[in-house]
């Protein structure tokens, strides 16, 4: 989907909603080096789910991704999201896309090429976007000009649109 369609909130109330189906959950923003992301969930599991176990994962940049892939081949239920995902990016995940795994991974990127299973992500109708504004404004505007100003301005794009109307 494209920039601020709300491909980010989408996963993330995903998230929230399926907290108790996984051991793990972890957000990448794939704008920044992953390497250091991953030696940074590489700390967090060895503190939290290896704490007493003499297996420890990497925490160096060069092998912390693969010592967690690896680690992860061996439990279901994680989900790992790359987030912020750029048109033209999606080739810096190959190795992950292609990795057959047990847990879930959610790619939100501008580009579906490469991707499998690929959920896009469109604007909101006019007649959506009415119904949004007015769950967020709730009695607030009675205005229907104002409401129908502001979705043109924002022109369906639902993060637009949230932001928008709580400035």
């Amino acid at each position: 989907g494209l920039t601020n369609i709300g491909k980010t909130e989408i996963v993330r109330k995903y998230a929230a909603l399926n907290k108790n189906r996984y051991d793990l959950i972890w957000f990448f923003d794939s704008g920044l080096d992953l390497n250091e992301q991953f030696v940074t969930l590489a700390k967090k599991i060895n503190q939290t789910l290896l704490l007493e176990s003499r297996n420890r994962i990497s925490e160096e940049a060069y092998s912390a991704k693969q010592e967690v892939m690896d680690y992860l081949e061996g439990i279901n239920n994680w989900l790992l999201v790359f987030d912020n995902l750029r048109l033209n990016q999606n080739s810096r995940l190959t190795d992950l896309i292609n990795w057959k795994r047990n847990g879930h991974i959610i790619i939100c990127s501008q580009d579906s090429r490469n991707l499998p299973n690929v959920i896009y992500i469109h604007k909101l109708t006019k007649e959506h976007a009415l119904i949004l504004l007015q769950k967020i404004f709730g009695k607030e505007v009675k205005n229907q000009a104002v409401l129908e100003k502001l979705i043109d301005i924002f022109d369906g794009y639902p993060g637009s649109i949230v932001r928008g109307a709580l400035l």
